[in-house]
């Protein structure tokens, strides 16, 4: 079976004048010269391009356990060639459905961060999430319920017995807010206070409400309890102070002490927005070093990275789906085949899939005169594969094969009966 290319390359082969020196025919097959990186010389059969795709799937899949590009390529290489093999290879491993599914470490690409807007008033935002399970404490609580100012950074927390839907029920998932990081320090603070006194952390409580309350925040510039109440509350230090240098309260009306009150508040609330816009770009800059922008179209194929893996042996990546819509920022909706229902994903959480081109088998009549004719090994695929059913039913097993052993093995041979075909007459491999 011999295409218009290989036709040509064989042509040139043979003449003698010709300007393709790298290829030779012996035998009556065309073979491509090349030289490695340690001066061995090798000869590489040329591969006709029926027979490309199961070459390939042969080096990549089934023993060879899906291997990357290089390791695929230098597995063919070695014996076998044809013209824009290197691209070839590279799109066929790409392409390979199981490879995508289980995927890499680089395949999960961060979007760049997207700036929420800054909270001007105190406690119009905030954001609620639970904690635990903690040790049991004797009044049976083992869950915290948080809540935090998105404005103030203000904290509150509450001890509960469970999270059941009577007691405690959320609307969103809360993975992504600062009361995320609330949590990581406030479980600190506990684990030191509870080393120190006494392991009943609820009777502590206070004290680390006290402590969060009263130190100052990175993003604001000013304690909670200061854009609150506008003065910090007294600590232990600043009641040492006070005792030392025996300063008293001064003495002033009413009415002054609250336009005081009022001033001060507004003089800290205006540059705690200053301060948080400044620490929104600066954690923008450092988040965007390794991130890349995606943008998907519609009717674009993707995967979606599974929310939850039973086992590491579990794939990264379940789909494929549809892109249907781009809703504003960086969400998208997607539909599967599979599923009725659409859902909406960010795209840190999808990567596009890439599909692989089905071959299309066409019947072209096309009679060749005697005298064009090369004298070739004919690949009588058809009457192998007509052949093959018998083979199949005809080949003795092993008597100590089970009844479902041999039903398995016999199903085994059908569905790789192309590859073992190809072995047989192609690369004349006894079967």
């Amino acid at each position: 079976m011999k295409t218009a290319e290989l036709k040509t390359l064989f042509e040139e082969a043979k003449s003698e004048s010709s300007k393709k020196y790298c290829y030779i025919v012996e035998n009556n097959l065309l073979f491509f010269q090349k030289e490695d990186k340690d001066g061995t010389k090798r000869k590489c059969l040329v591969v006709p391009e029926n027979y490309r795709k199961n070459l390939m799937t042969i080096a990549h899949e089934m023993a060879a356990a899906h291997p990357g590009v290089t390791k695929t390529k230098d597995a063919i290489f070695k014996t076998f060639y044809w013209p824009k093999c290197f691209i070839d290879v590279e799109d066929f491993v790409k392409t390979c459905d199981k490879c995508q599914r289980v995927g890499k470490a680089e395949d999960k690409k961060k979007a760049p961060l997207k700036i929420v807007p800054v909270i001007t008033e105190i406690f119009t935002k905030i954001n609620i999430d639970a904690s635990g399970p903690l040790p049991m404490t004797p009044s049976r609580n083992k869950y915290i319920t948080t809540a935090l100012c998105m404005s103030s950074r203000y904290p509150d927390a509450i001890p509960v017995a469970n999270l059941c839907s009577t007691t405690v029920k959320f609307c969103h998932h809360p993975q992504s807010n600062p009361v995320e990081r609330m949590h990581r320090t406030l479980k600190m603070i506990l684990r030191v206070l509870c080393l120190e006194a006494i392991p009943d952390w609820e009777k502590i409580f206070p004290q680390a409400h006290f402590a969060l309350r009263t130190v100052i925040h990175d993003s604001t510039g000013f304690s909670p309890a200061e854009l609150v109440h506008g003065k910090n509350l007294r600590t232990p230090v600043m009641l040492l102070y006070e005792k030392l240098t025996e300063e008293g309260s001064v003495e002033s009306s009413v009415v002054d002490y609250v336009f005081e009150l009022i001033n001060r508040m507004k003089r800290c609330q205006e540059f705690a927005i200053l301060h948080m816009e400044d620490a929104k770009q600066k954690q923008k800059l450092w988040y965007d070093r390794r991130t890349v922008k995606r943008q998907f179209q519609p009717g674009e194929v993707v995967l979606v990275i599974a929310p939850s893996r039973p086992n590491n042996l579990s794939v990264k990546w379940v789909g494929p789906g549809e892109i249907v819509q781009q809703l504003p920022e960086t969400n998208y909706v997607v539909k599967f085949p599979e599923k009725d229902k659409i859902h909406v994903y960010h795209v840190n959480m999808l990567t596009l899939y890439h599909q692989r081109e089905e071959n299309i088998n066409l019947l072209c009549i096309n009679p060749l005169k005697h005298d064009e004719e090369e004298n070739m090994p004919s690949l009588e695929l058809e009457n192998e594969m007509s052949g093959w059913s018998k083979i199949i039913s005809d080949v003795q097993l092993n008597s100590k094969l089970s009844q479902i052993q041999r039903g398995q093995l016999k199903e085994l041979l059908y569905e790789y009966s192309n590859l073992v075909i190809f072995l047989r007459i192609f690369l004349d491999v006894p079967i």
